[in-house]
């Protein structure tokens, strides 16, 4: 499953080489979609992994270790390439806010101030405090009403974007917006983990997510409503993988080199935009050669990224959190 992520990371970068004008690529922009991917996916595994028994302290601690090392790291790139492409830091409240992962919650010209990437770890943190509540939730729910309980988490942000176009954009980053494809993702692991198995060929699924990638590309609806449209073929596609790879028919994604390429995703992701914002500062727009430089410099950033700072960083943070419930467990209680 760790491989599968590899390609959605590639082609939300084509999606931002077209919005920041790098060079223009035709129908990238549908890529976008991507987003609702790495929701759904992340539901899923977190949902398969958060087995009965398993501390919500514990889980909190190795969310933190997996994702705030490296956001502070290239947070801080991200700032210095703010600041050489508009010659200041930006104002204070701005910056907080991104420190702090808060920026999805406040209006749009906050979220993108250092990188356009980082407000989906805003959404992250925000569905990984929710996450203990909905395996609670639908741990007693059968997978129906859990599926018929995502159909509104869905709809209503959605319907609110169709409504009034202009709020799309603001909705797209915000977090409670985003807990439909998170909590279908949840719902469908813990089914799995029941014993759900889907028989559907790889194929077909990976067919079915093109066929709904057309038909936006087409339709050209609001970034909120194109991530609702995709989310249930995304949502089989991760069934049909996860299935594949319990019954050991993953092969192909098995191998090493592809395994490494999947967990480069998560550093390769927050750094390409700051990267391609640089780059474009330093050439100019629309030219094609800021492509293949811009993803070679970003997977290059990417692998020190993993390597100095997300495996340390992950290691650091899991050590100081078990000495410190050793510390706890070895204190006497109150009298």
């Amino acid at each position: 499953m760790l491989a599968l992520r590899t390609p959605f990371a590639i082609a939300i970068f084509f999606a931002h080489v077209e919005i920041l004008h790098v060079y223009p690529v035709r129908g990238a922009m549908t890529a976008v979609v991507g987003v609702t991917f790495f929701f759904v996916l992340s539901g899923f595994v977190l949902a398969w992994g958060f087995r009965p028994g398993t501390r919500p302290t514990d889980f909190f601690a190795n969310r933190v270790g997996r994702i705030v090392p490296v956001y502070l790291a290239v947070m801080l790139f991200a700032v210095a390439v703010h600041v050489y492409v508009n010659g200041s830091l930006g104002r204070l409240g701005a910056a907080l806010a991104n420190l702090t992962m808060t920026q999805a919650w406040l209006p749009e010209s906050v979220t993108d101030t250092y990188d356009g990437a980082s407000w989906s770890l805003c959404c992250e943190m925000f569905l990984y405090l929710l996450l203990p509540l909905l395996v609670l939730y639908l741990a007693r729910r059968s997978t129906t009403a859990g599926l018929l309980a995502c159909g509104p988490l869905l709809a209503i942000p959605s319907a609110l974007a169709l409504s009034v176009r202009s709020w799309d954009s603001y909705l797209y980053t915000f977090p409670p917006a985003r807990v439909g494809e998170f909590m279908l993702g949840v719902t469908l692991g813990i089914a799995t983990r029941r014993g759900l198995r889907v028989r559907v060929p790889r194929l077909w699924a990976l067919v079915l997510v093109l066929t709904t990638a057309a038909i936006i590309e087409i339709w050209q609806p609001p970034l909120l409503v194109s991530g609702a449209v995709t989310a249930p073929a995304f949502a089989l596609m991760v069934l049909a993988f996860a299935g594949a790879d319990l019954a050991g028919g993953d092969r192909p994604l098995r191998p090493p080199a592809a395994q490494y390429a999947g967990e480069l995703t998560f550093a390769f992701y927050l750094v390409h935009m700051p990267m391609l914002q640089a780059l474009t500062h330093r050439f100019h727009e629309d030219r094609l050669f800021l492509v293949p430089l811009g993803f070679a410099l970003s997977f290059g950033l990417a692998v020190a990224v993993n390597l100095l700072v997300e495996r340390p960083g992950r290691r650091l943070v899991s050590a100081c959190w078990h000495r410190l419930r050793a510390q706890r467990s070895a204190s006497p209680a109150c009298p």
